[in-house]
């Protein structure tokens, strides 16, 4: 999925606040949504022991949306205008996805992987635009001796959900197949 991003210039910190608030509004959507707990249960993720949540298609019309976050949203490509150019409507980037963090060496939200669980769409892996940042599922501690590397954010979230495999290893997920980025070494 192509989307142009608005062209005003956010800081880095803006960046982390508009990926985090919208972040903390997927998380708390997750609960309330039985079709992404169903895909999240057919792919054998439990939302209760991970970092997880859903884009159920307008959490930029959400009350805590104030036209600053609206701003930040559209300058991050977390939303985009409407084809039509109709004033103050836009869509959603990872609309109808389940949406995951990915953290900087702080464990701040850096960026955002949305996987679409409407398998009729074109589109199904979703990274906002631009460059890919951050780790999922965090940073390694520097006394890692063994990891475990991922093709994708989901993998790793599968393996976090086994005890035996989080004791021994530390996990580590690219951004898909030959996206292995200057942060993951």
């Amino acid at each position: 999925m192509q989307v142009k991003t608005q062209t005003i210039q956010i800081t880095q910190q803006q960046r982390i606040k508009a990926l985090t608030t919208a972040f903390t509004y997927f998380a708390r959507s997750i609960a309330s949504t039985e079709k992404a707990k169903q895909y999240l249960q057919s792919r054998s993720l439990d939302s209760q022991k991970m970092t997880v949540g859903y884009d159920g298609h307008n959490f930029h019309k959400a009350k805590e949306s104030t036209e600053e976050l609206k701003k930040l949203y559209l300058a991050t490509g977390l939303i985009y205008p409407d084809k039509l150019g109709r004033k103050d409507n836009y869509h959603s980037f990872f609309d109808g996805c389940i949406v995951f963090p990915t953290y900087n060496e702080k464990g701040e939200i850096v960026n955002l992987y949305g996987r679409c669980i409407d398998d009729t769409k074109e589109s199904k892996h979703r990274y906002l635009p631009g460059k890919h940042q951050g780790i999922f599922p965090y940073y390694l501690k520097a006394e890692t001796e063994k990891l475990i590397i991922t093709e994708c954010i989901i993998d790793a979230a599968t393996l976090l959900q086994i005890p035996e495999i989080v004791s021994k290893y530390g996990l580590m997920a690219c951004y898909g197949t030959n996206n292995f980025t200057s942060e993951h070494q």
